[in-house]
Protein backbone atom coordinates (compact mmCIF):
# COMPACT_ATOMS: atom_id res chain seq x y z
CA UNK A 1 0.00 0.00 0.00
CA UNK A 2 1.33 3.51 -0.66
CA UNK A 3 1.29 6.29 1.93
CA UNK A 4 -1.27 8.34 0.08
CA UNK A 5 -2.88 11.44 2.57
CA UNK A 6 -5.53 13.60 1.78
CA UNK A 7 -4.55 16.83 2.49
CA UNK A 8 -6.22 18.54 5.12
CA UNK A 9 -9.50 21.28 4.12
CA UNK A 10 -8.28 24.32 4.57
CA UNK A 11 -10.66 27.76 3.53
CA UNK A 12 -8.69 30.87 2.92
CA UNK A 13 -10.13 32.55 5.26
CA UNK A 14 -8.12 35.97 5.14
CA UNK A 15 -8.67 35.65 1.26
CA UNK A 16 -12.06 35.50 1.32
CA UNK A 17 -12.68 38.67 3.93
CA UNK A 18 -9.88 40.71 1.72
CA UNK A 19 -12.23 40.24 -1.40
CA UNK A 20 -15.07 40.75 0.39
CA UNK A 21 -14.21 44.05 2.08
CA UNK A 22 -12.63 44.68 -1.38
CA UNK A 23 -15.70 44.70 -2.80
CA UNK A 24 -17.92 47.02 -0.16
CA UNK A 25 -15.48 49.49 -0.50
CA UNK A 26 -15.68 49.43 -4.17
CA UNK A 27 -19.67 49.18 -4.33
CA UNK A 28 -19.66 52.17 -1.54
CA UNK A 29 -17.39 54.47 -4.16
CA UNK A 30 -20.02 53.39 -6.71
CA UNK A 31 -22.73 54.84 -4.88
CA UNK A 32 -21.11 57.66 -3.72
CA UNK A 33 -20.11 58.60 -7.04
CA UNK A 34 -23.63 58.04 -8.60
CA UNK A 35 -24.94 60.28 -6.01
CA UNK A 36 -22.50 62.87 -6.78
CA UNK A 37 -23.38 62.65 -10.69
CA UNK A 38 -27.33 63.00 -9.94
CA UNK A 39 -26.87 65.59 -7.74
CA UNK A 40 -24.08 67.64 -10.19
CA UNK A 41 -26.25 66.87 -13.22
CA UNK A 42 -29.71 67.03 -11.56
CA UNK A 43 -29.22 69.59 -8.94
CA UNK A 44 -31.06 67.36 -6.70
CA UNK A 45 -32.11 63.03 -5.97
CA UNK A 46 -35.63 64.00 -6.28
CA UNK A 47 -38.02 63.45 -9.05
CA UNK A 48 -40.22 66.08 -10.31
CA UNK A 49 -41.33 64.32 -13.29
CA UNK A 50 -44.07 62.25 -11.58
CA UNK A 51 -47.14 63.16 -11.61
CA UNK A 52 -48.55 65.95 -8.77
CA UNK A 53 -50.85 64.61 -5.79
CA UNK A 54 -53.58 66.78 -6.90
CA UNK A 55 -53.57 65.05 -10.66
CA UNK A 56 -53.96 61.85 -9.36
CA UNK A 57 -57.34 59.98 -10.54
CA UNK A 58 -58.24 62.79 -13.25
CA UNK A 59 -58.72 61.33 -16.73
CA UNK A 60 -55.89 63.08 -17.86
CA UNK A 61 -52.09 63.52 -16.60
CA UNK A 62 -50.01 65.55 -19.02
CA UNK A 63 -50.02 64.02 -22.38
CA UNK A 64 -51.45 60.51 -21.07
CA UNK A 65 -55.38 60.12 -21.51
CA UNK A 66 -56.04 57.45 -18.56
CA UNK A 67 -59.38 55.94 -19.03
CA UNK A 68 -58.95 54.03 -22.83
CA UNK A 69 -62.24 52.06 -22.60
CA UNK A 70 -64.01 54.90 -21.64
CA UNK A 71 -67.53 55.04 -22.67
CA UNK A 72 -68.51 58.83 -22.62
CA UNK A 73 -67.34 61.40 -24.37
CA UNK A 74 -63.87 62.70 -24.36
CA UNK A 75 -60.37 62.79 -26.40
CA UNK A 76 -60.15 59.02 -27.01
CA UNK A 77 -63.80 58.81 -27.79
CA UNK A 78 -63.28 59.23 -31.84
CA UNK A 79 -60.25 55.83 -30.81
CA UNK A 80 -62.28 53.95 -28.56
CA UNK A 81 -65.05 53.69 -31.26
CA UNK A 82 -64.10 51.00 -33.71
CA UNK A 83 -62.70 49.17 -29.98
CA UNK A 84 -65.80 49.02 -28.45
CA UNK A 85 -67.37 48.11 -32.10
CA UNK A 86 -65.25 44.89 -31.87
CA UNK A 87 -65.31 44.43 -28.33
CA UNK A 88 -69.19 44.17 -28.46
CA UNK A 89 -69.82 42.34 -31.68
CA UNK A 90 -69.75 39.19 -33.65
CA UNK A 91 -67.40 38.62 -36.84
CA UNK A 92 -64.50 36.99 -38.55
CA UNK A 93 -60.97 37.86 -37.55
CA UNK A 94 -59.49 37.21 -40.69
CA UNK A 95 -59.72 37.40 -44.95
CA UNK A 96 -60.17 33.50 -45.31
CA UNK A 97 -62.96 33.62 -42.51
CA UNK A 98 -61.61 30.71 -40.46
CA UNK A 99 -61.76 32.32 -37.40
CA UNK A 100 -64.37 34.81 -35.52
CA UNK A 101 -64.68 37.09 -32.51
CA UNK A 102 -67.80 37.34 -30.22
CA UNK A 103 -68.54 39.82 -27.86
CA UNK A 104 -66.02 40.16 -24.81
CA UNK A 105 -68.78 39.53 -21.91
CA UNK A 106 -69.67 36.42 -23.55
CA UNK A 107 -66.31 35.20 -24.43
CA UNK A 108 -65.49 35.74 -20.62
CA UNK A 109 -68.97 33.73 -19.78
CA UNK A 110 -67.80 30.56 -21.64
CA UNK A 111 -64.36 30.73 -19.70
CA UNK A 112 -65.93 30.74 -16.71
CA UNK A 113 -68.28 28.21 -17.97
CA UNK A 114 -65.57 25.63 -19.55
CA UNK A 115 -62.87 26.11 -16.59
CA UNK A 116 -65.28 26.18 -13.74
CA UNK A 117 -63.84 29.45 -12.38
Amino acid sequence: MSDVKQEEDKIATPFILTVGAISLVVFAIGIAWSIWLQKDRMGSLRNDTAAKADRIGKREIGMVYQPIFDRGLGIAASHNAPILERLSSYGWTDANKTAVHIPIDRAMKLVVERNKL
